[in-house]
């Protein structure tokens, strides 16, 4: 039996399953390797969450595909605040519903002027592939990022689908390496001047 893939391209995600994978007996490998997902979690104050969880429930000795959800989640929460957006800028310029799951937390509050509502992670995966049916080749690129402590950013984007272009600011706050609270305000015409 071969090694599998390596899960992540994550350095501590690559070093513990080349280590693990390495040892012949592949369910003890697995089993290994779950106990060591958990304890770097633990020690890095890294909450095992329902994706985190199920992905490491799921391995076994012939499944890869449970790695890489535990090594980006895991990644994600020891990201700084700049990669996080730009990840998440990344998972909306490719459609990719999968990744955006894992980026936003279930019960994710969004401020806009006049209002603020919870929103179940379904309801925001739901509005991801709207947004993105109604505005097919939808590309967004970041102006200018301020961060504000340790788990708030602000940005500047532009967006463009087709020949439109429009550009808001949003404001981050992330746990985890997720986001848990949004402020956004109604894109405008027109892209960021210098």
């Amino acid at each position: 039996m071969g090694a599998p893939t390596p899960f992540s391209t994550s350095r501590t995600g690559v070093a513990i399953a080349n280590r693990f994978w390495a040892v012949q007996d592949a369910a003890a490998a697995t089993r290994r390797l779950q106990l060591c997902l958990r304890q770097f979690c633990i020690r890095h104050d890294i909450v095992i969450d329902a994706a985190i969880a199920n992905a490491l429930d799921s391995m076994n000795e012939s499944s890869t595909c449970a790695g890489p959800t535990v090594a980006r989640c895991v990644r994600w929460a020891t990201m700084n605040l700049r990669d996080l957006v730009q990840t998440y800028t990344d998972v909306w310029n490719t459609a990719d519903v999968d990744r955006f799951r894992l980026l936003v937390r279930d019960g994710c509050v969004r401020h806009d002027p006049g209002s603020t509502v919870t929103i179940s992670l379904a309801d925001n995966e739901r509005r991801f592939r709207e947004t993105h049916q109604r505005y097919p080749g939808l590309r967004f690129t970041n102006t200018w990022m301020w961060e504000h402590g340790d788990d708030t950013i602000a940005v500047a984007y532009s967006m463009t689908s087709g020949p439109d272009t429009f550009s808001s600011l949003e404001v981050f706050r992330f746990a985890e390496g997720r986001i848990v609270e949004v402020w956004n305000v109604a894109p405008a015409n027109g892209q960021w001047m210098a």
